[in-house]
């Protein structure tokens, strides 16, 4: 089994005999000490004999919240959440105290840490259930997503990918290109683009709803049943058979790429 970590709120659980565990947690102030402890959870995972996987989901002001460091230093997969807004966006080389990439290379001098295994577009708005290719600046084909986003996200989309692949790969020193895997097999941004980078929409309230109440994986949904909670007083469903493929069809394009 191996670890991943992915962008949004940290929740780390401890099962510790020792009383004071929580209150030496507490205590934890210096961004070494929960690297530190980010090395402990690492190893106490990699000592676990079964086949399996954690997720770990990180705060985005990841130097100001203790537990996303240790998130970060014990995953050996990263995932870079964005979105096609570019004010999000830049937060990733720009923010002052909360930069994700300068973060990423700080601990990179204190601890071995996973590399980028994707940059996945969250919460795209999507036109049509249809596949779509996403495009280099020069208007090569790159990659291939199984739904179509609206025209003006997607473009944003490949305006983001061709400035995170300059940032990384473009400059003088290519500061940021050896926090991502296998990054010398990319030589462009359209490369970059198939290597990297991949997407998923709002997917429609009932779907979400049955996840949400009911517990159920989007990929175990039965698009023809309408599920009831045990006391009866909550209906929902069912999920239309295209839409409920069209989601199935977006997570696997994203898990296949890890």
């Amino acid at each position: 089994g191996k670890e991943l970590a992915m962008g949004g709120t940290s929740r780390i659980l401890f099962e510790d005999e020792d009383s004071g565990t929580q209150e030496s947690l507490a205590r934890l102030s210096a961004e070494k000490d929960w690297i530190q402890l980010g090395k402990l959870l690492n190893n106490a995972l990699g000592r676990v004999e079964e086949d399996w996987v954690a997720f770990f989901d990180t705060d985005a002001e990841i130097r100001e919240r203790g537990p996303s460091l240790v998130a970060i230093v014990a995953a050996e997969k990263l995932v870079t959440v964005v979105t096609d807004n570019w004010v999000d966006y830049l937060r990733v080389f720009g923010d002052p105290v909360n930069a994700l990439l300068p973060t990423l290379r700080m601990l990179t001098r204190g601890a071995k840490i996973g590399t980028i295994q994707l940059v996945l577009f969250n919460k795209m708005e999507k036109h049509r259930q249809m596949p779509s290719i996403l495009l280099d600046m020069n208007g090569r084909e790159s990659a291939s997503i199984p739904f179509s986003p609206v025209q003006s996200c997607k473009k944003h989309m490949e305006e983001i990918s061709e400035h995170f692949y300059t940032r990384c790969w473009g400059g003088v020193n290519n500061e940021y290109r050896g926090l991502f895997s296998q990054s010398g097999e990319v030589q462009s941004q359209r490369s970059f683009i198939k290597a990297y980078v991949a997407a998923v929409y709002n997917f429609p309230a009932v779907p979400v709803q049955i996840t949400t109440v009911f517990g159920i994986p989007f990929a175990c949904i039965d698009p023809n049943k309408q599920y009831k909670s045990s006391c009866g007083d909550l209906s929902i469903g069912p999920v239309g058979t295209d839409t409920l493929r069209v989601i199935q069809e977006t997570i696997h394009a994203v898990v296949q790429r890890l």
